[in-house]
């Protein structure tokens, strides 16, 4: 039985081709289509061989694919594009940043929109490959829930309690309350009229005994000859 050789530039008219020619010189002939074997003899074999060539153009696109994904993967510029592309889109079906983010910019300072943007979509999503998730997740998080409270058309008695129930949320945890600072000292800076969060959060309240306490121990040090 003579064997077809088959290579990727065959298509089914060439490979139903070489059988017709084979036949007309009384030679019966098979095929190997990735590991399965085709002859003249079997029902339905144009269809076989349609059905064989469908899938081996799935199977070259699929190498070719991961090639590509291979090349892209050694090439520390493409690699680094295709990481920003993937957590792009990402970010972009995650409700909850999505949601997040979109209130903190919708009361940011114009000339800040951008930094902002930048800054929330590179660590966000950078967080997810280390330790730092809780970081940015948890600082965005009291970012946007602190500019709401801000922005609501409600009384400072109101805004308070809002304040406090984040604050019950917090409780002793040290690492979550430097997060809650951070959030309300980018607040103060970025978001528009964001310096009124201060008379919310009754800063300086201590200022008067600081200074005093500092005073005191100053006069002490010199006191005593130190």
């Amino acid at each position: 039985m003579h064997k077809i050789e088959f290579n990727d530039e065959m298509t089914l008219e060439s490979i139903k081709g070489s059988f017709k020619n084979l036949e007309l010189a009384g030679l019966k002939a098979y095929i190997i289509i990735d590991d399965e074997i085709i002859d003249s003899d079997d029902e339905d074999r144009d269809k076989k061989i349609e059905c064989a060539l469908r899938n081996h153009v799935k199977l070259l696109e699929k190498e070719r694919s991961t090639n590509n994904h291979v090349q892209i993967l050694k090439n520390p510029v493409l690699s680094s594009t295709l990481q920003k592309q993937t957590d792009l889109f990402e970010l972009s079906n995650n409700v909850v940043f999505i949601f997040q983010l979109g209130t903190v910019l919708k009361y940011a300072k114009s000339e800040y929109y951008d930094e902002l943007k930048s800054f929330f979509v590179k660590n966000y999503a950078k967080s997810k490959d280390d330790n730092e998730i809780s970081k940015y997740v948890r600082y965005l998080n009291y970012i946007s829930e602190l500019v709401l409270i801000l922005k609501c058309d409600c009384s400072d008695v109101e805004k308070g309690y809002r304040i406090q129930n984040i604050i019950n949320r917090i409780g002793n945890d040290y690492d979550e309350q430097l997060k809650f600072k951070d959030a309300t000292i980018l607040i103060k800076s970025y978001i528009v009229d964001g310096n009124k969060l201060s008379d919310l959060l009754y800063d300086g309240l201590l200022n008067q005994e600081c200074e005093s306490a500092t005073e005191e121990l100053k006069n002490l040090i010199k006191k005593n000859g130190h």
